[in-house]
């Protein structure tokens, strides 16, 4: 699984990413947005979980599937944009959300 890390406040994510991996950023003290890149295809479970500060999130391009919790506790949550390549949003994935799908 790949280690992401974060910079004043944003995810860096390397752009050959092909998937966000379970836990990836769960419970992150300082994520504030991110902007999953395009060669993305999954989200996984609690991927994003308990990111209380994380305010906003771009998908871009080809992921298909968010898992369980992904974004569950991101209680800041105020803006996602999301492709229409979505075909699957796991239990739970938005719980606790301010923003909701």
């Amino acid at each position: 699984m790949a280690k992401f890390k974060i910079k004043d406040g944003v995810a860096i994510i390397p752009e050959k990413t092909t998937e966000i991996g379970r836990e990836a950023f769960k419970n992150s003290r300082t994520l504030e947005e991110a902007t999953i890149p395009s060669a993305v295809t999954t989200i996984e479970a609690s991927a994003f979980e308990g990111c209380k500060k994380l305010k906003s999130i771009t998908i871009v391009g080809a992921v298909t599937k968010i898992g369980a919790n992904a974004f569950a506790g991101c209680e800041m949550l105020e803006s996602i944009v999301m492709p229409d390549s979505i075909t699957e949003i796991e239990e739970n994935a938005f719980n606790g959300c301010i923003w909701k799908p």
